[in-house]
């Protein structure tokens, strides 16, 4: 559950914070931390995250769907819900964690 609630605070502040979260960023990924690339894809993703159970279970199906199949053969026709154990999810949105972001 705290990797859970720490990778969610890292994606709300990697939305509505770039200047704090784009020079970390940036030095793991070794480029220049005005690259127009990592901006524009901050900018992109920030737009696109959303904060509930569902709009996580929607982004690992997505993966699954996008998939080549010459790059996972294994993964073609599996159903996303045998890789996700939504109880966790679910018992953080119980508890408004993910309400708070929408809040701020």
């Amino acid at each position: 559950m705290n990797i859970l609630r720490a990778t969610s605070e890292a994606i709300y502040l990697y939305k509505t914070r770039p200047e704090q979260t784009l020079p970390v960023i940036a030095r793991y990924m070794r480029v220049p931390k005005d690259d127009p690339a990592l901006i524009q894809s901050q900018e992109t993703f920030a737009t696109t995250f959303e904060f509930n159970a569902d709009a996580v279970f929607l982004r690992v199906s997505s993966l699954f769907s996008t998939t080549s199949p010459n790059s996972a053969p294994r993964s073609r026709g599996k159903n996303p819900a045998d890789f996700i154990e939504r109880k966790f999810l679910r018992k953080l949105e119980e508890e408004g964690f993910f309400k708070q972001f929408a809040a701020k």
